[in-house]
C-alpha cells in the first residue's frame, strides 16, 4: 500500500542572517526537497509532497487541510521563522499524535528557531543536504513503526484521542457501489482484485477504499483475503482499533487459527477510547479465545469420563467463565456474552457435581471446594435473571439465536427447544449455523443438556446444505489471440491460422497432463477472445472439465473488441460458447471500461484490470490449487494487459505457470 506524505517548508530561496555581524546566507529550500526529502520518500516509496503541488505560497486552503489530516506521514522544515511552516505544523500537532518529522539545517551560529522537542530534530547540511539522506530514511522508517506519540500537544494531555486519518478521506461514491455489488453477489474475487490495485497503484484514496474492501470481505468471511487486506491496513495505523477488532476475529476463524495474535490485536484495540458495549465485544472474544484453549484441553480424550474429568481440571474453564461474565457486567445489553457466561457456569457446576473428586482436587480442601460450588450456583441464579433481562431489551436477529441457547440449557421439553431453534435459524447463512453447530456438539461431547443438544442439532443439520466441492486444481488460461485474418503488412506473426491445429493440440496435451495430476478434480477460468481463449474452453469440453467463461464486458462488445478481427469462423464459435455457458459466466464491467475510480490511474488499462479480475476469482478457490496455462512466445504483448502482464502477476504472488512456448506455432 502505497503511503502518502505532506512536505512543510519554506519555498524557493531564503536570505538568512546567522549571527550578528556576519554576511547573510542564501538557503535553496527546493534543493533541499529534491536532493534530500524526495530521495527519502521515494527510497520508502510513500508518495504525496508539498503544498506547491496544490498552491501557490501564502494561499491557505481546504486541500490544505486535508492533507495535514490524512498523510501517513509529515516532514516539517522549520529551520528559518516562517508563519506558514508553524501554522501548518501545529495544525498537524493538533490533529495527529503521531508521524511527524522534524528537520532543520545547520549553519554556523544559527540556532534553533524554537525548542519544542530537541531530541525530535534531525539536522542536515545546508550545502550538502543528500548526505544526509540516509539518516533521514532511518528517521522516517523509524518514525513510521513506534506507538509513542511525537505531537508535544497529545503529549502532554495523555487522555486526548486523534481522530483516524481515513475518517477524513472521501471515497468514490461509485466505488462504495462496486464494493457492495461485489459482496451482495458473493464475487470474491472481485473483492480481492480491487483490493491488489488499491495496494499496488498510487490512489489518494486507496487506504479508505481498502477498508471498505476488508469489511465486505469480513462479511462474506473469506478470512483469509480479509486477514491480508486488514493487515495492510494495520501497517499504516498500528492501533486503529476497527483493524485490530476485526483481525483478533479472523485470527481465531482462520484454517489455522492464531489465539496469540488474536490477544495481541485485542489488547492493541483496547488500547483506545471505547464505548461500554465495545469493550465487551473485546473482551468477549478474549473470553472466545480462552474457550477454545480450555477445548483444546479435553477434545482428544476418547472416553467421555476421561473428558469430562480433563474438561473440569483445565484452568481455563473458570478463566474463560470468568471474563465471559466480566463483559457481560461491564455491559449487560451485550448478552452474547453473558449466555456464554451462563452456559460456562451451568456447566461447570454440572461437571462440579458429576466429579466431585476432581473439584475437590482443585481447591485446598473439601469445605472450600463446597463454598466454591455454592459460589458458583449463586453466580449462576445471578447471571440467569440478568440475561433474561437482557434478551427481552434486544431486538437484533442474533437476539433470535441467543435466545434459543439460552433456552437449550434449562428446557425440560427437547421438542420445544428444536422449535425456537428453527425459528431462529430460518434465514441465517451457512457459516453461521456451522457455528451455532459447534456450540451444540461441545454440549454433546461433555454428556452435557444431551436430549436438549441433540434436538437442536436435528434442527441445524436440516438447514446446512451439501458442503461446497473444492476442486483440486484450477486452470487459468492466458494466451495469444489468433492473428487477424487481414493482418496489416509488416506486423509480426505470433498465431498464424493456419497453426490452429498445432495450437489446439499443445493445449489438449497439457490439459490432459493436469487432469491426470489432478485425478479429474479440475476446473477451468478463461476470457472468450479468438484465438487461444476458445481454444481453451473447446478442448475442455472435449475432456470433460467445467470451465467458466470470463468477459471483461458485455458480450457484444467484447466480440467487437477482442474476436471480430479473427474473423467470421471466430465469431460464431465465440456465440456459441457464450450459448453454452449461460449459466457459467462472469461480466467485470457494464461498458468495457475501466470504472471511473480507476480512470485517472496512469498506466492502468481495462486489459490489466481485466487479468487481475480472471486470477483472483480463481484464487478464490485458493491460491495453493491455481495453475496459470499460458500460451505465450516470452515476448511483451501488443497491448499492456497481455498475456506478459498475467504471467508476471502470477509469478510475483510466487504461483505456478505453465508455458506453451508460442513460437513454435510459426515453424
Amino acid at each position: 500500500m502505497t503511503r502518502r506524505a505532506f512536505i512543510i517548508r519554506p519555498f524557493g530561496r531564503k536570505r538568512i542572517q546567522t549571527d550578528v555581524g556576519t554576511p547573510e546566507a542564501e538557503v535553496d529550500f527546493d534543493r533541499v526537497e529534491r536532493e534530500l526529502i524526495g530521495p527519502a520518500l521515494e527510497a520508502l516509496d510513500i508518495g504525496g509532497r508539498t503544498t506547491g503541488e496544490i498552491f501557490s505560497q501564502g494561499n491557505i486552503r481546504e486541500d490544505m487541510f486535508h492533507r495535514l489530516m490524512t498523510a501517513d506521514l509529515v516532514v516539517a522544515d522549520i529551520s528559518i521563522p516562517n508563519a506558514n511552516v508553524f501554522y501548518e505544523l501545529g495544525i498537524r500537532h493538533a490533529l495527529q499524535d503521531r508521524h511527524t518529522v522534524l528537520i532543520r539545517f545547520v549553519v554556523p551560529d544559527q540556532k534553533a528557531v524554537f525548542d519544542i522537542a530537541p531530541e525530535r530534530y534531525m539536522v542536515y547540511d545546508v550545502d550538502n543536504p543528500s548526505s544526509n539522506a540516509a539518516e533521514l530514511i532511518r528517521r522516517l522508517r523509524s518514525t513510521l513503526h513506534e506507538d509513542r506519540a511525537d505531537s508535544p500537544v497529545f503529549a502532554f494531555l495523555p487522555d486526548l484521542q486523534p481522530r483516524r486519518r481515513v475518517d477524513f478521506i472521501k471515497v468514490p461514491r461509485e466505488f462504495v457501489e462496486d464494493v457492495e455489488n461485489a459482496r451482495e453477489r458473493g464475487m470474491d474475487g472481485e473483492l480481492d482484485a480491487y483490493a491488489d490495485e488499491l495496494i499496488a497503484l498510487d490512489i489518494p484514496w486507496g487506504t479508505r477504499g481498502l477498508i471498505e474492501i476488508a469489511e465486505a470481505q469480513y462479511r462474506r468471511r473469506t478470512w483469509e483475503t480479509a486477514c491480508r487486506t486488514w493487515e495492510t491496513i494495520r501497517e499504516s495505523a498500528p492501533l486503529d482499533t476497527q483493524a485490530n477488532r476485526r483481525l483478533a476475529t479472523i485470527y481465531q476463524k482462520r484454517s489455522k487459527p492464531d489465539l496469540r495474535a488474536s490477544d495481541q490485536a485485542l489488547e492493541r484495540a483496547l488500547q483506545n477510547s471505547l464505548s461500554e458495549y465495545d469493550r465487551a465485544e473485546l473482551s468477549a472474544l478474549k473470553g472466545s479465545n480462552v474457550k477454545t484453549r480450555w477445548v483444546e484441553d479435553f477434545h482428544l480424550e476418547p472416553e467421555l469420563e476421561g473428558r469430562k474429568q480433563r474438561a473440569l481440571a483445565s484452568v481455563h474453564l473458570s478463566s474463560a467463565r470468568a471474563t465471559y461474565r466480566d463483559a457481560f457486567y461491564a455491559c449487560l445489553n451485550h448478552y452474547y456474552s453473558g449466555v456464554n457466561a451462563l452456559a460456562l457456569t451451568t456447566l461447570q457446576c454440572e461437571l462440579a457435581r458429576e466429579q466431585p473428586q476432581t473439584w475437590n482436587d482443585s481447591h485446598p480442601s473439601d469445605a472450600i471446594a463446597a463454598r466454591a460450588l455454592q459460589e458458583l450456583q449463586d453466580e449462576r441464579t445471578r447471571l440467569d435473571a440478568a440475561l433474561r433481562v437482557s434478551l427481552q431489551a434486544a431486538s437484533d436477529p442474533w437476539a433470535r439465536i441467543a435466545r434459543a441457547d439460552h433456552r437449550c440449557l434449562q428446557e425440560p421439553d427437547p421438542r420445544r427447544v428444536k422449535q425456537q431453534y428453527a425459528q431462529a435459524l430460518s434465514d441465517v447463512d451457512q457459516q453461521t449455523l456451522g457455528t451455532v453447530r459447534r456450540q451444540l456438539a461441545l454440549y454433546l461431547s461433555l454428556g452435557f443438556v444431551e436430549d436438549n443438544a441433540r434436538a437442536a442439532l436435528e434442527s441445524v443439520d436440516e438447514r446446512i446444505g451439501a458442503p461446497e466441492v473444492t476442486p483440486r486444481m484450477v486452470v487459468v488460461f492466458s494466451g495469444h489471440r489468433i492473428d487477424p485474418a487481414d493482418i496489416e503488412a509488416g506486423t509480426q506473426a505470433r498465431f498464424p491460422q493456419r497453426a490452429e491445429p498445432r495450437a489446439r493440440e499443445m493445449i489438449r496435451q497439457r490439459l490432459f497432463e493436469l487432469q491426470h495430476e489432478a485425478s479429474g478434480e479440475l476446473v477451468g477460468y478463461a476470457g472468450g477472445a479468438s484465438g487461444g481463449d476458445i481454444l481453451f474452453h473447446e478442448v475442455c469440453d472435449e475432456l470433460g472439465i467445467p470451465t467458466t467463461l470470463l468477459l471483461a464486458g458485455p458480450v457484444a462488445s467484447f466480440c467487437a473488441a477482442s474476436v471480430q478481427d479473427g474473423g467470421p469462423h471466430w465469431v460464431r464459435r465465440y456465440e456459441e460458447l457464450v450459448r453454452k455457458r449461460a449459466d457459467a459466466t462472469l461480466q467485470l464491467t457494464r461498458d468495457l471500461q475501466l470504472p471511473h475510480w480507476l480512470r485517472d490511474v496512469l498506466g492502468f488499462n481495462i486489459w490489466q484490470h481485466n487479468n487481475l479480475w480472471t486470477l483472483h476469482t480463481a484464487l478464490a478457490h485458493g491460491g495453493d490449487r491455481v495453475v496459470l496455462l499460458a500460451l505465450w512466445n516470452y515476448g511483451p504483448g501488443r497491448d499492456t494487459g497481455g498475456t506478459e502482464h498475467m504471467v508476471a502477476e502470477v509469478r510475483r504472488r510466487g504461483g505456478r505457470v505453465e508455458v506453451l512456448d508460442a513460437r513454435e506455432l510459426l515453424d
